[in-house]
């Protein structure tokens, strides 16, 4: 699996989200957006950060990939943490209800994008 920090393609859905997975990587990125340090996860694997206080919100996936040992396990964490990304754009574009198909869908994109930049997956282009 590849570290540091990668934009995932969500051009649909209205709000940059990127995944990081190294303090190093998280530290540039805090001092790139002129934020106080922290540490990119405290005690568990993942957590999901929102910055809706600068001109674009932005959504922050950062994962621990020393405390995963399967692809299986880093799969399942990425999609927890997909679905609280996507609540995070519900709110931003005021949605309450969103489809269940595009809320779905959605999930699916974020998830996905960052399994494919992990390498857990191959893209269906690069195959």
């Amino acid at each position: 699996m590849n570290r540091g920090h990668w934009w995932i393609d969500t051009s649909t859905l209205q709000v940059p989200v990127c995944l990081v997975t190294c303090e190093e990587a998280w530290d540039q990125l805090l001092t790139q957006y002129h934020r106080v340090s922290e540490p990119m996860v405290e005690g568990g694997v993942a957590i999901t950060r929102y910055y809706d206080d600068w001109d674009k919100p932005q959504i922050f996936i950062c994962l621990d990939l020393s405390r995963l040992r399967t692809k299986r396990a880093a799969m399942s964490v990425l999609i927890h943490e997909a679905v609280h990304a996507w609540q995070f754009i519900c709110e931003f574009m005021n949605e309450a209800s969103p489809g269940g198909e595009i809320e779905a869908y959605a999930v699916q994109t974020i998830a996905m994008s960052m399994a494919y930049k992990l390498g857990i997956f191959t893209p269906p282009q690069a195959r």
